[in-house]
C-alpha cells in the first residue's frame, strides 16, 4: 500500500446495491447466462452508457435485442428501479478511508440512472473525483476510460488501487499498471485493503 495514493471505485455492485438483472429482463426468453452475456456485449447498452442515445431509443433497442414483451415505458420503469440503494456501511467505509487516500469513482452509468437515482445519493459526496461514462463518453473495460480518469487526476497507474465487481474491468485496470481487486460489497473492499496491508 506504500505507493497507493488513490482508491478508485466502481459504484454498481460495490457501493450501490443493484437488483437482479434476471428479474428486470424476466420477459425475455433468453437464459440467465445469455441475458448477462448479451447485456455485457450489447451495442445498445454501450451507446446509452456513453451518452450516445436517448432513454427512449435505448428502451426500444433493448426490447428488440432481448425479445422483451414490454412496452418501452414499462421497460424504463424496471430499468430505473434497478439500483436499489447504497450498501449498508458504504458511507462509513469511505469516511474512514478519506483520511488516508484520495477517493474517486469510475462508473459505467447513464442519464436515466443519474436523473432518477445517482444524483440523489449522498454517498457521492465522499468522492473527490467522479467519472460517469454518460458524461465522459468512456466506458469500462475500455482502456480509454481509465486513461481519462488518470489524466484528469494527474496521477500514474501505480498510485491507484481499483475496486470493481466485474472481472473484465479489473483485468483492464491491471493491464494498465493499476492494482485492482474484484469485490462485491463494502465489506469485501475492507477485506481486500487489509489483505493489501492497510490498517486504519
Amino acid at each position: 500500500m506504500r505507493n497507493i495514493t488513490t482508491l478508485l471505485f466502481d459504484l454498481g455492485g460495490v457501493i450501490i446495491e443493484l437488483g437482479s438483472l434476471q428479474d428486470m429482463m424476466s420477459s425475455s426468453p433468453l437464459s440467465e447466462q445469455d441475458i448477462w452475456q448479451n447485456w455485457i456485449q450489447s451495442p445498445s447498452v454501450r451507446r446509452f452508457e456513453s451518452g450516445a442515445c436517448s432513454a427512449d431509443e435505448f428502451a426500444v433497442r433493448m426490447i428488440e435485442e432481448f425479445s422483451l414483451t414490454l412496452s418501452p415505458e414499462d421497460f424504463l420503469v424496471k430499468f430505473n428501479n434497478w439500483p436499489q440503494g447504497t450498501f449498508k456501511g458504504a458511507s462509513q467505509l469511505l469516511i474512514g478511508l478519506s483520511d488516508s487516500f484520495r477517493l474517486a469513482c469510475l462508473s459505467n452509468s447513464n442519464q436515466s440512472h443519474w436523473e432518477y437515482f445517482l444524483r440523489h445519493q449522498s454517498v457521492l459526496e465522499h468522492f473527490e473525483d467522479q467519472f460517469f461514462s454518460h458524461e465522459t463518453g468512456h466506458l469500462k473495460p475500455d482502456s480509454d476510460a481509465f486513461h481519462h480518469a488518470l489524466q484528469q487526476m494527474s496521477i500514474s497507474p501505480g498510485e491507484v488501487l481499483f475496486f470493481d465487481d466485474n472481472e473484465a474491468n479489473v483485468k483492464s485496470a491491471r493491464a494498465l499498471g493499476m492494482q485492482a481487486v474484484r469485490v462485491d460489497s463494502p465489506d469485501a473492499v475492507l477485506h481486500a485493503l487489509y489483505e493489501q496491508g492497510f490498517r486504519n
